[in-house]
């Protein structure tokens, strides 16, 4: 259940900013949804075992190191999906410079698709 909200979630962000980071960057990822999907429920746990190892350490600075494998770990996962994917040939596709009329295209597409799909969502709620 957690993996199929996780990946909804970042399709929805994917398909948002994708343009964004194309424009900025020159690349698209072709796995920044899969691997999104794998380590998006770590951030709510690091954020908050983080916090609480500072807490803590301000409080009794040993208690505060042991603490603080928690979101160790959890970066550690973090960052070696990350970076096991970055290593993936292919993983990313070059696109070179493009035009800002092309992303206002595709975002005038990609709205008017979630208009689309949003209409006949209210119908199948109202029926």
């Amino acid at each position: 259940m957690i993996l199929r909200e996780d990946l909804g979630v970042t399709i929805s962000a994917q398909a948002l900013v994708m343009p964004i980071l194309a424009y900025n960057f020159g690349q698209i990822s072709l796995t920044a949804i899969v691997v999104n999907s794998l380590i998006l429920w770590t951030v709510p746990f690091t954020m908050i075992s983080g916090f609480l190892t500072v807490f803590v350490g301000f409080v009794n600075n040993i208690s505060g190191q042991i603490m603080g494998v928690v979101p160790t770990v959890l970066l550690t996962y973090f960052i070696d999906i990350v970076e096991f994917f970055a290593k993936i040939p292919g993983g990313s596709i070059k696109i070179g410079e493009t035009g800002i009329i092309m992303w206002v295209g595709y975002y005038l597409i990609l709205f008017a698709i979630i208009w689309m799909f949003g209409k006949s969502w209210k119908l199948k709620v109202q029926s």
